[in-house]
């Protein structure tokens, strides 16, 4: 939880990742200050799946299309696995969380991959390292060394 990491000192690693469908490969090494995503390989942020499944619930988050368009052609990130330092996670959670609570309450859909990406793009642009060595290839099932997570 957001109260638990608070408390956490020094500031270790934390990694954030889907229950039942990330595997952690080998022990990430993370640098100060990156927030480190996974990515959905060869696909872009602004996509049709993503504007019917996600961004199709919002009605009134009016900024979330400004920074989408901004962004259109980046790479889609993928929100089932998100770590770095405690802190930096802990920036990403609380920029989430207010979006979330704002934006998300009453919702029958699913919105977190549509909120992560608008937080990472919005503001963790310049402080993001994904693919290699953070993640596999979304849905490839590769069996590669020194890649910390597989994701499906």
């Amino acid at each position: 939880s957001l109260a638990y990491m608070q408390d956490m000192k020094p500031n270790p690693p934390v990694f954030l990742t889907d229950s039942t469908d990330v595997i952690c490969m080998s022990a990430p090494h993370v640098i100060k200050k990156f927030l480190y995503v996974g990515d959905e390989w060869g696909q872009i942020l602004d996509n049709v799946w993503m504007r019917t499944h996600q961004e199709s619930l919002f009605k009134n988050f009016t900024n979330y299309r400004k920074v989408i368009d901004a962004n259109a052609t980046s790479k889609l990130y993928n929100c089932g696995v998100i770590g770095g330092e405690a802190s930096v996670v802990e920036q990403f959670l609380s920029c989430y969380c207010t979006i979330s609570n704002e934006y998300c309450k009453g919702l029958s859909g699913s919105t977190d991959m549509a909120v992560s990406n608008y937080v990472f793009y919005r503001f963790f642009r310049d402080n993001i390292i994904s693919g290699s060595p953070v993640n596999t290839r979304f849905k490839y099932f590769e069996k590669d060394n020194g890649i910390w997570f597989q994701h499906k």
